[in-house]
């Protein structure tokens, strides 16, 4: 019986098909990869839909928006309420309005070696809803080693007791609008203890135009180019290369601070929105990881994406509640 011929590919058709699939797979990735930026932008919109509100349940509770803290040498305490009481940024002040009511009260009504405790434990408190996706994931980062004693906070600010330098930290990748007029006095520590609170020289803020900063006590009333034209919260611009060091500008410090470019940035016209870049920063603008351009929640509430190439004039407009030249989103 005459045997069946059996014939195989040959290493030119074998080639051929593994440069198919080669190319095929080429065609496919930019399209998985756009699909899951993409989940990652609505991620991160989510999350700052979810500030907006937590911010706007703040306001209706006491009248104004949270207040920006009195300076990078502290960070919340649960005994000073809000408004320029409250030592802590405005990250801590929305916490009782993100489900985090456990996170805000640690602490409470305990002694300063207690307090100590608790500011301590809250430095060390990561947040998914405050970590953008296309950056970076909720978890610990390490601190600045190298200047543990500039950054560690005056908490509980009383019997000359303070919070120990640590060694890992929360971040976030949002920041409050604090206006387009950047002021000469970028770092303000605050006082050095509770007591020196009344007695201290804060700041002239007069000059200042968005809705948190330095002890404000913003309301929405303030905002006379509408609560629909004007930022309230938006990504903070980051060097790409430090999401995960302690080196970044501006992203070197606990979320829970006082006012600095970890927790405010500027809509100013010198410092426009840029996409995150490897190697650079600016260390007191918006900016962003998204192609798309830089995701803001205004202040009624609404979630929008600024384009990277945005006018800086415009900008700077929509930073500033009450210049009374208002800007309309949907020219945009």
């Amino acid at each position: 019986m005459k045997g069946t011929s059996r014939r195989g590919f040959t290493l030119v058709e074998l080639l051929v098909v593994v440069t198919i699939i080669g190319i095929l797979i080429a065609l496919l990735m930019p399209a998985v990869q756009g699909a899951r930026e993409s989940a990652r932008r609505a991620k991160c919109a989510n999350n700052l839909k979810q500030l907006g509100l937590g911010c706007l349940a703040h306001h209706e509770k006491y009248g104004f928006y949270p207040s920006g803290g009195w300076g990078h040498k502290w960070v919340g305490d649960p005994d000073h309420g809000f408004g320029i009481r409250q030592p802590g940024g405005w990250l801590y002040d929305v916490l009782p309005f993100i489900e985090q009511e456990a996170l805000f009260q640690m602490g409470a009504g305990g002694t300063p070696q207690q307090k100590k405790a608790a500011a301590e434990e809250l430095e060390k408190t990561p947040l998914a809803l405050v970590v953008c996706p296309s950056r970076r994931r909720p978890i610990l980062y390490p601190f600045r080693p190298d200047a543990v004693d500039w950054n560690r906070p005056n908490n509980p600010g009383i019997g000359g007791v303070r919070v120990d330098p640590v060694d890992m930290i929360g971040k976030t990748c949002y920041c409050i609008n604090a206006g387009d007029t950047k002021p000469n006095y970028l770092y303000h520590a605050g006082p050095g203890t509770i007591a020196a609170a009344a007695s201290h020289r804060w700041p002239d803020t007069s000059m200042l135009t968005g809705v948190s900063y330095w002890r404000s006590e913003v309301r929405q009333a303030h905002v006379t180019d509408g609560t629909m034209n004007t930022y309230l919260v938006g990504e903070k611009r980051l060097n790409r290369d430090k999401y995960a060091t302690w080196e970044g500008g501006g992203d070197a410090q606990s979320m829970y601070i006082g006012c600095d470019p970890d927790s405010i940035r500027f809509a100013d016209v010198d410092h426009p929105l840029r996409q995150d870049r490897p190697g650079t920063a600016d260390t007191w603008a918006f900016g962003g990881p998204h192609p798309a351009g830089c995701q803001f929640v205004l202040c009624d509430g609404s979630v929008r994406t600024v384009s990277f190439s945005i006018d800086p004039v415009i900008h700077a407009r929509l930073g500033n509640r009450a210049d009374g030249r208002v800007v309309d989103f949907s020219q945009f």
